[in-house]
């Protein structure tokens, strides 16, 4: 990424006041509507089939913290779940499989495959695919409590689990056609079981408990995590996708951290929350520019950018939300900071007069604009908002309970209310402004 762009970014912390609002992220919600197809369900064309997944969950989150939205998304929950299993019985999905890697910072697609996508209900060739729909109807079921969303999940996970451990190296398969063996599909199976066993009944819980365990003890064992504590993006394939496998991307470095959350409650085991945080610090070592003098600012980068696609402009949103649902149990003072950095970031220099996002987060903002986009950055405003509740861009929390500069400087929880800085003695992260009070349980549940 060109030096300017670091120097721009650069300039923010340098006494520019950015205020990140529950009302700034309404308005980003009224820009993603544009895109929603109230015919077929889905944030489609201008996303895909698993980015409609996402956004449906980021929408469920952000209806779960603003009262606002939660009104006006009242009878979404129930469009996509009635409309959007009719689409994808019609549909082929085309998808770019093979990368080449020709410079440091970029991936160009080369070619594409063509696979039959007839599917029921949200059911597709691809176990990635359903792994992303299961956690969107739980993250629905976690926000309106209506048993079928979680029945949903159940069904759509049931199907991936049937194919746990039928590859040659163990684990799940990518795809139904059996080409690849990736970090995210098995994140994701990880993450499904997880969360399910911290909401279905007892008697079911320790099902999947076991199937979180085994998943995991997989996972960690089979080298997908490298030396430096980054999630490859997979381990084998049988086809040219293997080229991919060293790639560390930041969504393999996010789906993980919430499914070691939940994981850890549901087995009451704080060793869990201990490798989340040691994958975590990875990704803010190595996916920002922490380590940069010309970019001291957090702001994460996938390697593909700015040339991502309607699938890599996806990934940073899901980092984001993942952290904030690790922030949200076992709360560090690096996380709010890396939260409150890149929404000020994106909102300062990579959004346009529309409130539209672009991928690169520390801008500028440059077409093409998209639901990807816009929910992933939308994910990374709902994720701060959550943790951190409103605030300016000098410190000062401007929703609910308010700190101001004549709060003698000091809030007591280790936030420089006058500098904007953490006390680096402090193992404590800023109040939760406007909200009842930090979650326990995933992203915003009580547990």
């Amino acid at each position: 990424m060109p030096l300017a762009r670091y120097t721009a970014v650069a300039l923010c912390w340098l006494g520019m006041s950015t205020a990140i609002t529950f009302e700034n992220v309404e308005d980003t919600f009224d820009t993603l509507r544009a895109w929603y197809n109230s015919s077929t369900g889905l944030w489609m064309p201008s996303a895909g089939w698993w980015n409609s997944a996402n956004c449906l969950t980021m929408l469920a989150n952000l209806a779960t913290i603003d009262g606002t939205v939660k009104d006006r998304t009242k009878d979404l929950w129930q469009e996509v779940f009635t409309k959007a299993p009719t689409f994808n019985a019609q549909m082929t999905k085309t998808i770019g499989a093979h990368w080449r890697r020709e410079l440091p910072s970029k991936l160009y697609l080369t070619d594409e495959i063509e696979e039959d996508a007839t599917k029921f209900g949200f059911f597709n060739g691809f176990y990635d695919d359903e792994g992303w729909w299961a956690l969107a109807w739980i993250a629905v079921y976690d926000l309106t409590h209506e048993q079928r969303y979680l029945d949903e999940a159940i069904r759509v996970f049931d199907d991936m689990h049937a194919a746990y451990n039928t590859t040659p190296v163990g684990g799940i398969w990518w795809n139904k056609d059996k080409t690849y063996v990736n970090a995210i599909t098995n994140e994701l199976h990880f993450s499904a079981a997880a969360h399910l066993a911290n909401r279905c009944a007892s008697q079911d819980a320790q099902h999947f408990i076991t199937i979180a365990q085994d998943s995991w003890n997989w996972f960690y064992g089979s080298g997908m995590i490298n030396d430096y504590n980054n999630v490859k993006d997979g381990v084998m394939a049988t086809d040219p996708t293997g080229i991919n496998m060293p790639i560390v991307w930041s969504y393999n470095q996010g789906v993980i951290l919430a499914a070691l959350t939940e994981l850890s409650h549901a087995t009451s085991q704080s060793l869990y929350i201990t490798i989340a945080h040691t994958i975590a610090d990875a990704a803010l070592s190595n996916l920002t520019a922490i380590n940069n003098e010309e970019n001291p600012n957090l702001v994460l980068h996938d390697p593909c950018e700015p040339n991502c696609g309607i699938d890599g402009a996806q990934f940073k949103g899901i980092f984001a939300r993942n952290l904030a649902h690790l922030h949200s149990v076992a709360p560090e003072d690096r996380y709010a900071e890396f939260l409150m950095k890149n929404a000020e970031a994106l909102w300062q220099y990579g959004r346009d007069e529309f409130n539209r996002f672009g991928e690169v987060w520390s801008g500028p903002f440059a077409e093409p604009a998209g639901a990807s986009p816009q929910c992933s950055g939308m994910d990374l405003l709902v994720g701060a908002l959550a943790q951190l509740g409103e605030w300016e861009g000098n410190g000062t929390y401007i929703g609910g309970k308010v700190l101001s500069q004549g709060d003698e400087g000091r809030d007591g929880q280790g936030w420089d209310t006058v500098s904007g800085e953490f006390e680096s003695s402090s193992a404590r992260s800023p109040p939760v402004a406007g909200m009842a009070g930090r979650s326990k349980r995933g992203f915003f549940g009580s547990w």
